[in-house]
């Protein structure tokens, strides 16, 4: 995922996910430094997600 938030964003962008899922790509956004913004409709992701 990293190659494509480098090559779609800059430094301090938004990167949005409506599918987050597990998080994959909130934590490559956030590393990179970009924003992040995303939606996860499964509740068992969402438990999950707090596991990072």
């Amino acid at each position: 995922m990293t190659p494509c938030i480098l090559s779609g964003s800059r430094i301090s962008d938004t990167v949005f996910d409506p599918f987050m899922g597990s998080g994959t790509i909130a934590v490559a956004a956030l590393r990179l430094p970009r924003h992040f913004i995303g939606c996860e409709l499964n509740r068992s992701f969402i438990d999950l997600q707090h596991l990072h």
